[in-house]
């Protein structure tokens, strides 16, 4: 029996979806939302395999899913686990998704050995994010977006954590993340034109060291660092961005005093060679 979708919405009596709950019926697409569900079985998905597109368990008690069915879910590309109670996460393997929104959970580890070629999108935001495993990113060619606002991937991001490996990657939120420095390349491997989101961090110095990398990229192209709402103190440490147009027109916030970096007087900073 073929029908489109399987709803839940604002249950508490139903809190698995146990082995064969589904019979003979497939869906296109399941969707999940503020019910008590804890659990999927694999035999939930599994009958749906060749026209499963789309899988949405958010705001919900999920805390067990059946990532080793993933490959065989061959047109799956949508999936949203938003706002749960997962905690482990193994390596990604899916030949089709192109969006996976796992933010609000208790995730604390990404492995790598991930392999998702089509995956765009990949959200972790809110999430107690702590470790990023080196050669994460290999197994995502065409990553566009990585969310991440509110992890805590420490107060100062280590060389390598995000080091990306996608042609198109053009947006990194790290927003609101307690963030105060970082190392010279510890984000790395993305576009011209991308976004690198560090706004509402700690982060009260422009190094050159650490910056300038970076820019090095972002000034080629219309790309862009936001530092809004970071305790940024405007001095001589600056000066090599204020001086160079170029890495200037690619960095956007203010300093403690509220002055926009666009409008910071290049004479001033002269002093400062």
């Amino acid at each position: 029996m073929i029908t489109w979708q399987f709803l839940l919405i604002e249950n508490d009596g139903v809190r698995e979806l146990p082995e064969g709950v589904f019979g003979n019926v497939t869906f296109e697409a399941i969707i999940i939302f503020h019910a008590a569900v804890a659990a999927v079985h694999p035999s939930a998905l599994l009958p749906s395999k060749d026209r499963l597109y789309h899988v949405q368990i958010y705001f919900s008690g999920l805390a067990e899913f059946p990532w080793e069915v993933l490959p065989e879910l061959t047109h799956l590309y949508y999936m949203d686990l938003r706002n749960n109670y997962l905690t482990d996460l193994p390596p990604v393997l899916s030949p089709s998704l192109t969006t996976l929104d796992l933010g609000g959970n208790q995730i604390t580890r990404l492995e790598y050995n991930w392999s998702a070629p089509n995956l765009t999108v990949l959200s972790f935001d809110y999430s107690p994010m702590s470790e990023v495993q080196h050669e994460f990113f290999w197994g995502l060619p065409n990553l566009e977006q990585f969310w991440c606002l509110s992890c805590k991937l420490g107060q100062t991001i280590l060389n390598g954590t995000l080091a990306f490996h996608s042609p198109a990657l053009d947006l990194v939120s790290l927003e609101q993340s307690t963030i105060s420095s970082l190392e010279s390349h510890a984000i790395t491997g993305f576009t011209v034109n991308a976004s690198i989101r560090l706004s509402g961090n700690q982060i009260s110095e422009l190094t050159e060291e650490s910056i300038r990398p970076m820019l090095q990229v972002l000034s080629s192209g219309v790309g862009y660092i936001d530092l809004a709402e970071n305790p940024v103190e405007c001095t001589c440490s600056m000066a090599w961005i204020v001086l160079n147009p170029g890495f200037l027109g690619s960095v956007k916030g203010q300093c403690t005093d509220g002055t926009d970096f666009q409008d910071l007087d290049p004479e001033i900073f002269q002093g400062c060679i």
